[in-house]
């Protein structure tokens, strides 16, 4: 990921974050979970507070399975479409 869509994704989460009124904490260990993976989301949760280090983990962790499984349903919906 560019720079560019990296700043766009950043803004894009703090504009729907703060229409929902969703904590920053919160909020930066879901974009963190989403782009640093397991390591790293429960370490910035736990700069927010030391209660959401738990969140980061489940959301990063279930945020590798779901996108395991999606990347493997894609492959297959390509080869089915494009042929092999």
């Amino acid at each position: 990921m560019n720079d560019r869509s990296g700043l766009l994704t950043r803004r894009a989460l703090a504009v729907v974050g703060g229409r929902r009124r969703v904590p920053l904490g919160l909020l930066a260990t879901v974009s963190q979970a989403n782009v640093g993976g397991v390591v790293s989301a429960p370490l910035v949760a736990s700069a927010y507070d030391r209660a959401l280090a738990p969140v980061g983990l489940l959301l990063a962790v279930a945020g590798n399975a779901v996108g395991t499984y999606l990347g493997v349903a894609s492959a297959l919906l390509c080869r089915l479409l494009f042929g092999k």
